[in-house]
């Protein structure tokens, strides 16, 4: 190894170890979040008064900044950060490279350009004195860490960007090697002077309009050449507000968006991660799945019922869909191989079950929906309830169906008596615990969503540690995997909150709402049109991008047109569901891809063709009895 290797190894390795160190850093925060919260609400109802109060609320704000930012560079480490692989992985391995520098060194442009940009609106905090209320921190030591943050991160990517380099250089390309250094420099040249251009453009007559048609053009541009979402979305909207508003609007974005985007009510979503997290640790998904399989093991596909229903109980803990379908897939898949399940039913049941995690109250996909489109967090918890068990009902019913008519893809497993059914309903009650302690708190109004998320990761991990299945090592692992999560997340909704910035100057979701409203077309057609959008956008990417992508379009649509927004919520999170599991990405199936290995993509897809068929039936139920979703909502004491 020569010795410029061995300084480049050495660079690679430190800064991996502080991606760590930071990480480490972030989640130790998560934790006392956690606590504070818990600690929060005991002294709350034990006391004549709040004890803590609005010093939870800032102390946790202020610690919420690094749990987010100091895990970013530490999830690109491992690869985590989410981008849309539909068109570069059909390109030879030299191609892919080459297009990695270009994006790598685009996404090294935005992030350089935050660095500067949040350490220069720290300085302005440090300026003005901006602190606290009650306990007078001062902000800008935290809008300084946010920057430092981000500077690993953007480390990171150099460290990617220069192996791609070097991979392009030790290629083979020497007939192409004339055209890539060309390119490298028109490219350089581009972005180095891309304020004067801008400014030169500006002076033409582009409407704002025809600018945001551009933006959401080269948005879908870069997510196909696999630019992280959260920095093609930063990217694509700071040169749009660029353009619009000039260089102080622009560059104030980059400095202010990042250090203001981990808000109060976005901490309900790393504390469901977390108590899913929790709870896969403590073993409730073995036990969950063990009770489910003494009840429904000997109905014609028992194993496949069975695990839908443990995926529906595990959903009831956990917000996420993935999470779901690869905690159960773990245990139902081995069983269903040994009893000789046909491996389509069997991956078909436990891709669609998994859906069921981000219906099924707590959900982060609910979560997030509820703060961007300012709708009671609580209430879309409680009006997926029933739609989740109708859902999780008619998946059942698909696999009796289908075992039904032939016993082969499912044979009945062994029988059970009446008393080992009861006795194995001991084994159900951490679920069946924590499950209420969300619905009954939520609905109740006792308990804010953030206040049960807080409550429910403890409880879950005091389950875990009463059941003697938590070790250190899983500890660290659960909340690992949440820091990861979460900054995989919110590196999604900073990017977006610059781009719906850009969105919002140029007008366009304003015009298309007059413009929709003012169809002669039924208002139900105007829905269908919008879910159908939902399914598409499905095939392509993953659910946190839909979402926060498209709200600010659809929903000044929703509003002109007296939608309730609690219903679309519910409608929204099913068609995102059928798009998890829907060729040509279909996130679940890439997830039991990797446990089913012996099983091909092209039959995990045909094996969850008929629970579309039964996701398409629950949403014309929805439409035809809307109460289904809003009866339980309506009848809540408090948001």
């Amino acid at each position: 190894m020569s010795k410029l290797s061995k300084i480049a190894a050495l660079i690679e390795r430190w800064i991996t170890s502080v991606s760590r160190g930071l990480n480490a850093v972030g989640i130790t925060m998560l934790v006392l979040i956690m606590l504070i919260m818990v600690a929060d609400v005991i002294l709350r109802n034990t006391t004549a008064q709040a004890v803590l109060g609005s010093v939870t609320f800032e102390l946790v704000m202020l610690m919420f900044c690094l749990v987010v930012f100091f895990g970013m560079a530490n999830t690109d480490v491992n690869k985590r950060h989410i981008s849309v692989d539909v068109l570069t992985s059909r390109f030879s391995q030299e191609v892919q490279k080459f297009i990695e520098i270009f994006v790598y060194f685009f996404s090294i442009v935005v992030l350089s350009l935050s660095i500067w940009r949040t350490a220069v609106y720290a300085d302005s905090l440090r300026q003005a004195g901006d602190s606290t209320v009650i306990l007078h921190i001062p902000y800008y030591p935290f809008a300084y860490m946010v920057s430092l943050g981000i500077a690993c991160l953007c480390l990171v990517l150099l460290v990617d960007f220069s192996h791609s380099v070097i991979a392009v250089i030790k290629s083979r390309w020497r007939l192409k090697q004339g055209l890539i250094a060309t390119s490298v420099v028109l490219v350089l040249l581009l972005v180095s002077t891309m304020p004067l251009w801008l400014q030169y453009l500006s002076s033409s007559s582009l409407e704002p309009v025809m600018l945001g048609y551009l933006g959401i053009a080269l948005l879908f541009i870069l997510l196909f050449l696999r630019m992280y979402i959260g920095l093609a979305m930063a990217f694509a909207g700071f040169l749009g507000v660029l353009y619009l508003a000039g260089t102080n609007p622009a560059f104030g974005l980059l400095g202010s968006v990042p250090f203001n985007t981990p808000k109060y009510d976005l901490i309900v979503i790393p504390l469901f991660v977390l108590m899913g997290e929790f709870a896969f640790a403590g073993g409730l998904t073995r036990d969950l799945y063990s009770v489910a399989n003494k009840w429904l093991t000997r109905l014609p596909g028992g194993l496949a019922i069975t695990t839908i229903a443990a995926c529906a109980g595990f959903a009831s803990v956990c917000g996420s869909s993935a999470a779901t379908a690869a905690a159960v897939g773990k245990v139902a898949l081995p069983e269903m191989q040994k009893y000789k399940y046909d491996g389509r039913l069997a991956t078909g049941s436990i891709a669609a079950g998994g859906t069921l995690g981000i219906l099924i109250p707590p959900s982060v996909a609910f979560a997030l929906y509820g703060v961007l489109s300012e709708t009671s967090i609580g209430k879309l918890f409680i009006a997926g309830i029933l739609p989740g068990v109708l859902l999780a009902f008619l998946f059942m019913l698909t696999v009796y169906i289908q075992c039904r008519h032939n016993t082969k893809l499912g044979p009945p497993g062994p029988s059970t008596t009446f008393v080992e059914k009861i006795v194995a309903l001991k084994d159900s009650w951490p679920i069946i615990f924590l499950f209420l302690l969300v619905v009954v708190g939520l609905y109740t109004g006792f308990f804010t969503a953030t206040e049960i998320g807080a409550i429910g990761s403890f409880a879950a991990l005091l389950i875990a540690l009463c059941k003697r299945q938590l070790r250190k090592q899983s500890f660290i692992d659960a909340i690992s995997e949440t820091g990861t999560i979460t900054a995989m997340i919110f590196l999604i909704i900073v990017g977006a909150n610059i781009y719906n910035f850009f969105l919002a100057l140029t007008g366009l979701p304003t015009i298309l709402a007059e413009f929709v409203a003012a169809l002669s077309v039924p208002p139900l057609v105007i829905l269908l049109g919008i879910l159908f959008v939902y399914l598409l956008l499905g095939c392509v990417t993953e659910i946190y991008t839909m979402i926060i992508l498209t709200l600010p379009i659809f929903l000044p649509i929703l509003n002109a047109l007296g939608f309730d927004l609690v219903f679309f919520g519910v409608l929204m999170v099913i068609m995102i569901e059928m798009g998890l599991i829907t060729p040509p990405i279909g996130v679940n199936v890439f997830i039991i891809k990797g446990i089913a290995t012996d099983v091909t993509m092209g039959d995990i897809f045909r094996g969850v063709f008929p629970f579309l068929a039964a996701m398409i039936i629950c949403i014309g139920l929805l439409i035809a009895f809307p109460q289904i979703a809003l009866f339980l909502p309506n009848l809540m004491k408090g948001g």
